[in-house]
């Protein structure tokens, strides 16, 4: 280990979801109140006196944009997308309407995260300025490699460990199936189980229900150093873990809704 500490920074506290559970991540957010615009009430415009991240090739990919997924603006509409900003893999995703949901007599929209967020530039090409190979290449102009197939997010530039990280959702869903087919023991895919997704109450933009979803890869390469590594693929994303938190409003939320802001 004092080897290979004097050639790798190595943290001395390694943790994926670290000050996740802390009121320090992010920071301090800057958040507009809509009182001229109420279509950008709750949007983030500043995390810590910032307005845009770092750790990607371009502005689209650096730009800090949407709520903090706690509430969106009021009066949404089931033509917009809706927008977040999320810390845990360092940029801002959309999700799209698919259908009314019906809670506790309070209708709802349901949205859900679409394949194109994670899609190869080759299918959207705004996702061009994720394809980042490492820290040391954020100055250097040019295009990098992107992941070998749609579906995953390479945010070791971003990961504050230097770890070779890639997020995608769990169970490799509407990723290619290089991914999944290099593994036994994944289930089929299932967006019901694993996707993610949110159901807005459209007055308010109160969320009634949501559910975020995210699984973590390490990329692993054949090694020759290490006996078990030199059978390996030259390359494979290995599923570490995956993590999911969920919300539903109760019955009684749901009745005091329509017993006050619902029948105004």
């Amino acid at each position: 280990m004092t080897l290979v500490s004097k050639f790798v920074k190595i943290e001395p506290i390694f943790g994926l979801l670290a000050g996740q559970n802390g009121t320090t991540n992010p920071g301090n957010i800057l958040v507009d109140l809509g009182q001229e615009n109420f279509n950008l009430a709750n949007e983030i415009l500043l995390i810590n006196g910032k307005d845009k991240v770092n750790y990607w090739n371009s502005d689209y990919a650096n730009d800090i944009a949407g709520t903090d997924g706690q509430q969106m603006h009021p009066f949404i509409k089931r033509n917009e997308n809706v927008t977040s900003y999320c810390t845990d893999i360092f940029r801002s995703i959309w999700m799209t309407y698919t259908h009314d949901d019906n809670i506790y007599g309070v209708t709802t929209f349901h949205y859900e995260l679409p394949p194109e967020v994670f899609a190869l530039p080759d299918s959207y090409a705004p996702n061009q300025g994720f394809c980042v190979e490492g820290k040391t290449d954020l100055n250097k102009p040019g295009i990098y490699p992107c992941p070998p197939g749609a579906g995953v997010l390479n945010i070791s530039p971003a990961e504050p460990m230097n770890a070779p990280v890639y997020i995608s959702q769990p169970h490799f869903l509407h990723a290619d199936s290089l991914y999944r087919d290099a593994y036994t023991g994944l289930s089929e895919p299932n967006k019901t189980i694993h996707g993610t997704w949110a159901r807005l109450e459209p007055i308010t933009g109160f969320i009634f229900g949501a559910a975020k979803r995210v699984q973590y890869n390490f990329l692993m390469k054949r090694s020759n150093l290490v006996p078990e590594m030199n059978k390996l693929p030259k390359t494979t994303h290995l599923p570490v873990f995956w993590y999911e938190i969920t919300v539903d409003v109760d019955r009684f939320s749901a009745y005091k809704w329509r017993a006050t802001i619902g029948l105004i």
